[in-house]
């Protein structure tokens, strides 16, 4: 049964993925290039707050099935490493070394300050 929490979780995050992008997309139509890794970067930002808040509120040893919904289904499905390394390989293309540095940061830095947020938030 945890398996399937696993599973659902993972296309609802997937899904909400999908859909933030597609919204970054639309409200910076235009004003910057194309694939630029705001979405991913706003993704994996909001996982790590979530994670976050799964580790403080589901520290309970029979928390075991949520924390197979929440953070190895739900976040699991909505950040991406797979999609941060493609924008920067493609940044680097590009030599937009400014933005690989800054993107690389934002992701690292602010994704482990929001999972210490959120614990600290329900912990």
């Amino acid at each position: 049964m945890t398996w399937l929490l696993a599973a659902l979780g993972g296309g609802v995050g997937a899904l909400l993925r999908f859909v933030l992008s597609g919204v970054e997309a639309r409200v910076f139509a235009g004003r910057e290039r194309p694939n630029d890794a705001r979405g991913t970067l706003i993704s994996n930002l909001v996982a790590c707050f979530v994670v976050g808040l799964a580790i403080g509120g589901l520290a309970a040893p029979d928390a075991e099935a949520w924390r197979a919904l929440m953070i190895v289904g739900f976040c699991g499905g909505l950040s991406t490493y797979s999609s941060f390394a493609l924008e920067l390989w493609d940044m680097i293309g590009e030599r937009r070394w400014a933005r690989v540095v800054g993107i690389s940061a934002l992701n690292i830095v602010c994704g482990t300050l929001l999972l210490w947020a959120g614990y600290a938030l329900i912990a």
